[in-house]
């Protein structure tokens, strides 16, 4: 496994009458906190010492740059951004390439032109799967699979995170950092979908999905775990699966968990780990100037936990003292007896 080489972010706080005091913000920032993370991220906190509060325009973003090439302006890795940008601690999740050369650069989300949609049908394990798949900017993406002929619930909605491969036309999915899904960029624009060993699946749908005229994003819906803060009678949530930061509209069964988060008595700021059911959908911004933004529906309050955080809830555990089941040994099926199916652990 690669991981990232810490680089600690650019910090910005930006938007309308606050553009005039950014310069004055940027001085009194104490310290942006960075440490690598999952493949390809890194995570941290922000601060600044004075006790003044942002006001409620004000976006926060930070921006992974390069400098390491001597003179060469700075190679942009990822960014990350908080819109509203709240008040600090800002608790920020930037995603980078795992290869930070500047041959890599082309390949990421400009030369994309995102957003971007794409569908087609693809071989299922008993049927055929109708894929819809959108890349967002900022190395998010969001994945709906409608298994055809199945009675419902035949339709699954995920969200994570994407990067390009360094070393070829490659296209990674990845959800909570584990590797799901590869496709191969073609030259048209259209993504055929590889197997585990990262080849062109033979199948007679084609095997690819095809690159839509116009970007027709679906708001999916999906069990949802996120860092929640309910403050000031504002309510955000930093999703676990791809690192987003979203408001929270007080809706659906929004009550039930804002009444565990007052009922846990957190800090001013504190974020507790919540799991719900939920939608991600496009609502008006509260300022009539901004354009619409995402916002998290709760549809059902599931559970709130003060002492939980994302590594904790997309499951990464240690594999030692794992128990696996054998699938396959190279290319020739393998066979385990149930008597001694638990004694295949990792060590």
């Amino acid at each position: 496994m690669q991981h990232a080489t810490p680089r600690c972010p650019r910090i910005a706080i930006r938007r309308s009458w606050w553009r005039r005091h950014a310069l004055r913000v940027l001085a009194l920032l104490a310290w942006a906190v960075c440490t690598p993370a999952l493949a390809g991220t890194l995570q941290g906190t922000a601060l600044y010492r004075e006790r003044i509060a942002l006001p409620p325009d004000a976006v926060f973003e930070a921006v992974l740059e390069d400098v390491s090439r001597a003179d060469a302006s700075a190679l942009v890795l990822g960014r990350a951004r908080l819109d509203p940008g709240g008040n600090p601690p800002f608790h920020l999740l930037v995603a980078a390439p795992v290869s930070t050369s500047p041959a890599a650069d082309p390949a990421g989300a400009d030369a994309l032109h995102l957003p971007a949609s794409w569908e087609g049908k693809l071989p299922g394990a008993d049927g055929t799967v109708l894929w819809h798949l959108d890349l967002l900017p900022e190395q998010r993406y969001r994945l709906r699979r409608t298994y055809e002929g199945k009675p419902a619930p035949n339709r699954f909605d995920e969200i994570g995170r994407w990067a390009r491969a360094a070393d070829g036309p490659r296209l990674d999915l990845y959800v909570a950092g584990s590797k799901r899904v590869q496709f191969l960029v073609e030259a048209d624009g259209s993504l055929r979908k590889l197997d585990t060993a990262g080849k062109p699946i033979a199948s007679g749908l084609g095997g690819r999905l095809e690159r839509l005229r116009e970007a027709a994003l679906i708001e999916p819906r999906l069990k949802i775990n996120g860092l929640f803060i309910y403050m000031a009678d504002a309510a955000v949530i930093t999703l676990c699966a791809d690192g987003s930061r979203v408001p929270v509209a007080m809706e659906g069964d929004f009550r039930a968990l804002q009444a565990a988060y007052m009922k846990a008595r957190p800090a001013p700021g504190q974020a507790l780990l919540a799991s719900v059911e939920g939608r991600i959908a496009t609502r008006p911004s509260m300022e009539e100037s901004l354009p619409p933004q995402d916002t998290l529906v709760v549809e059902r309050f599931i559970s709130l936990s003060p002492q939980g955080s994302c590594d904790r809830a997309s499951g990464n555990r240690p594999l030692r003292g794992t128990y696996w089941k054998p699938l396959r040994l190279g290319e020739a099926p393998v066979e385990v007896s149930a008597s001694k199916r638990r004694h295949i652990a990792w060590t």
